[in-house]
């Protein structure tokens, strides 16, 4: 009996140090397993962070160098419609052919033109005889008409005029020989233009590129969102960053716009406003 006892005593401890074992085993597998997906989740998110960054710093470089190209174009046309009206005056025929060879070199561009000191366009490109376009209201010919040093602006998204098309002008100041004001030369540029570059940059399943004014609005977005031209509904810590003077960051966040948790970098392109 005793021994039976023992027997019994000892398959009992048995199977207790085995079931023990067993549940650390696995146990240590989950542990393993948690260890490997964590490690490879912080190796992944130091992959998409860098290319975010690398994206965002290529798209920067890119539109940066195209809005100094058309700022390039614009002034050329301020210089010499101000060398022809130091001369006697605007000669129409000849200084449309000089916008039409500035706009041939500019593929970017919806339009090239220029308005009088009344805000009406009567030289560039797209136009149609004999009908006169105003823009006297627009906040990019006020804006140069109230700046006799005709810094570079550009404007919110807007519907054109002349186009019918969702773009943003990029304008300039052109003084007569006295200093006063004469007109403003301008460059538009459509929202479609951005949105096709957007589209043909892969950022995943849930991945979004998006172009932003100083005031945080709206201009562009891949994929793109009904109604959202202008929408300053961002995330909180996007929001938080900007308005703290960080020119560029990468952070995680749940986007306002769309309720979507995205890894994001962000740059502020220099020089322009």
């Amino acid at each position: 009996m005793p021994d039976i006892f023992k027997s019994t005593e000892y398959l009992t401890s048995f199977k207790k140090r085995l079931v023990t074992t067993v549940i650390l085993l696995n146990l240590l597998v989950y542990f393993l397993a948690g260890l490997t997906l964590y490690q490879s989740r912080i190796k992944y998110e130091k992959q998409a962070t860098v290319s975010t960054q690398n994206l965002a710093s290529v798209l920067d470089h890119y539109i940066h160098g195209e809005i100094g190209s058309i700022d390039m174009a614009l002034i050329a046309m301020k210089n010499e419609a101000e060398g022809q009206m130091a001369r006697g005056g605007i000669d129409k025929e000849a200084f449309n052919g000089y916008i039409d060879r500035l706009y041939s070199y500019m593929p970017s561009l919806l339009a090239l033109r220029m308005t009088t000191s009344k805000g009406d366009i009567i030289y560039g490109t797209g136009l149609t005889p004999g009908v006169i376009v105003n823009i006297a209201d627009r906040d990019y010919f006020n804006f140069e008409s109230d700046k006799p040093k005709g810094e570079i602006f550009i404007s919110k998204p807007t519907l054109g005029r002349v186009s019918g098309k969702w773009v943003i002008n990029i304008a300039r100041r052109v003084n007569n020989p006295d200093g006063s004001f004469a007109g403003i030369v301008f460059g538009s540029l459509t929202i479609e233009h951005y949105n096709k570059i957007f589209s043909g940059i892969d950022v995943g399943k849930k991945g979004s590129v998006s172009l932003r004014d100083s005031e945080l609005a709206l201009i562009a977005r891949h994929p793109e969102l009904g109604n959202t031209t202008g929408s300053k509904t961002v995330s909180k810590e996007f929001s938080t960053l900007y308005k703290a003077g960080s020119k560029n960051a990468t952070f995680k966040g749940l986007a306002g716009i769309d309720n979507t948790e995205r890894l994001v970098s962000y740059r502020k392109i220099p020089d322009y406003p």
